[in-house]
This record gives C-alpha cells, structure tokens and sequence, in this order.
C-alpha cells in the first residue's frame, strides 16, 4: 500500500535497517505499523523485496524478522512449507558429514509424520526434562498456557508421548499434566477415545510402560464417575485377569544397584519370574545403545557441571533405570497385583 511505501522510504532516508531490532523505540513502532499494513506474505515480500536485495546481515537475521511480518497472515500450508525448508537446512547449521547429520534424520521423519502445530507440543514436552530449572518452569508455562486455548492439540500430544512404547525423559511430568488436563477437560478426552485418537488394541500394552498403564486406569476411574464407563471398560480389558509361576527369583544385577530395592520389593511379594530378569536386562541394554552405564554416568556429570545454576537435576541414568523396571514390569501385570505394583513403582 502508498502507506507502507511511505514507512519503507522513511526508514531508508533515515538510514536505519528494517532487519535489525534493536535501534529504537519509535523504529521498533514504525515497524509494527509495517506490519499492520502489510496483509498478505507476496505483499510483504513485494513490499520489502529492494530492501532484501541489499541485506547486509546474516541471512537468518533477516529471515526471522520477515518470519515476524508473516505470523499474522501466513497460511497454514505455507507455514508448513517453510517448516520443510527449515529442515533441509539443518544440513548447514551442522558439520556437513554423514555421520552427524544422520543425528538429525528424526526431525525430517517427525515432519513427514507429524502435524507442525503437534511437533511444537512435543518440543514442548522434551523441554520438561531440560539440565536448566528455568527452562523446564517455562516449558511446563507454556504448556499449561497453550492448555487453555488449545486443549485438544495438547492432549493429543501428551496422549502420544505416553504410548510411544520408547524411554523418554520427561514422561513422568507429561503424565502428571495429562491427568490433571483430563479432571479440567474430560470432555475433549473422552471425545478423542471416541473418535479412536487413544486406540486401547492387542498392542496397547507394548505401547506403554507401568506408569502409563496405571495413569490410564486412574483416569478410566475418574471419567467412570463421571458417568463415562466405555474407557475404563477398554482399558482394564487390557489387563489380564491373572498371571501364572509366582514365586521368588534369584535377581543381583550390580547395573541396577539403584532400583534394587523395588526389584527386592516386587521379589518378596512374588511377582517376578525369569522372563521378567531376561526382559529388564534387554532393556536396558537397548536404552544404553551401545554405552556403559558409566558413559551414561559421565554424561550426567558433565551436564551438571556444565549447568551449575540449574538447581537439582536428575540425569538420564536415573529416568532410564526408572523406565526399565516399568517397562519390564508390564508382563508380570495383572488385576490382582496392579494396585500392588503400583505402591512400588509409583511414589511421586
């Protein structure tokens, strides 16, 4: 328009770049003038299009500014567009060789595979498990905040992170903000069982560990009090109505020194067996990939070293051997001994 050609012109007579952000207050206003004036990506890059010829700064400075003129009008195919772009990218902000690139294959897999809005959910979610305290608070913020406004969207992503059948650091907060979400929200929850988002199937049980199983009781429970029995009834047909060879095992595996007192406790109430001391220790070796457990042990060390100011953190090992025993759990699991199981596992 004549109005943001007039902006335009003002900025070059004052010799002042449009792609920085830090000059003033009343370039910062002028600029978010352009911004209301402009109503279409093509008129935004029509618009500014002598302007980027003469960029002199780094590329990706100017790319987020125009990124910030697109937000309000920019189209959900485009966006995912530019999501793609941003991808293929990656292979320029990395070393260009085969071997650390491929670290990154899993996000043009989770862009072919996942929507962009639910991806940002799941960024979200990982960040719960960030070295830094301020970093997980404010993860969790925008989680809660995003809640409000998008409550399906974030359902859908903490249903998904439960039942992906692999470790993940940060799923013991993901399943706490999943059933406090269903107690404000059962509604949508059970909106998405009725549409099959949460498919309680054959595989159900391989999709999940023991934390995951109990938190979809207790909230099959919640939402039966409600008056909402068909997810209750789904999930406790899951559940096997008893298992057979209870008895005690012989089990002192020095790699699982700290979770030996819940594999002690398990043991005296009689719910492990052999298969259970095959599965535990298969695990464990598929979630080291290779590693010791001292690598895993010096990584963690690293971390709070190199994160001093970030308060109390766990690691890695201690969620690993966690989701181990959960996970090894689940084929000595039935409706008999869950609630028992679950005094053990289950201390938050």
């Amino acid at each position: 328009s004549e109005l943001a050609q007039i902006g335009i012109t003002a900025f070059e007579k004052e010799r002042i770049s449009i792609w920085f952000s830090n000059w003033s207050h009343e370039s910062t206003a002028s600029r978010e003038k352009l911004k209301e004036l402009s109503r279409s990506p093509k008129e935004i890059i029509q618009l500014f299009k002598s302007s980027i010829s003469k960029i002199d700064t780094e590329v990706w400075s100017a790319v987020d500014i125009l990124l910030w003129f697109f937000e309000e009008t920019i189209s959900k195919e485009d966006a995912s567009s530019i999501y793609s772009h941003v991808v293929n990218h990656f292979e320029l902000l990395v070393h260009p060789t085969n071997e650390v690139k491929s670290k990154y294959d899993w996000l043009a897999e989770k862009q072919q595979t996942s929507e962009s809005d639910l991806s940002l959910i799941k960024l979200m979610l990982q960040l719960l498990n960030h070295p830094l305290s301020w970093v997980r608070a404010a993860a969790k913020n925008s989680i809660e905040l995003l809640s409000l406004s998008e409550t399906e969207l974030v359902l859908k992503g903490l249903i998904e992170e439960s039942l992906n059948g692999t470790y993940s650091g940060h799923i013991k907060e993901s399943l706490k903000l999943l059933k406090a979400y269903v107690k404000e929200y059962p509604e949508i929850f059970c909106k998405l069982f009725d549409e099959g988002f949460i498919k309680i199937d054959a595989d159900f049980k391989e999709r999940c560990d023991f934390k995951g199983l109990y938190t979809y009781k207790e909230i099959g429970e919640f939402l039966s009090k409600k008056g909402y029995t068909s997810f209750y009834e789904k999930i406790i047909e899951s559940i096997p109505d008893s298992i057979v060879e209870q008895k005690e095992v012989a089990f002192d595996e020095e790699q699982f020194d700290s979770i030996q007192w819940q594999i002690e406790s398990l043991n005296d109430e009689k719910l492990l067996n052999g298969e259970f001391c095959k599965q535990i220790i298969s695990i464990l070796d598929k979630q080291l990939s290779g590693l010791s457990k001292e690598d895993i042990e010096k990584s963690d060390d690293y971390l709070r070293r190199s994160y001093s100011e970030s308060g109390f953190y766990n690691g890695r090992l201690e969620d690993i051997m966690d989701f181990c025993i959960n996970k090894a759990i689940m084929i000595r699991v039935d409706k008999n001994n869950i609630n028992t199981i679950a005094k053990i596992l289950i201390n938050d």
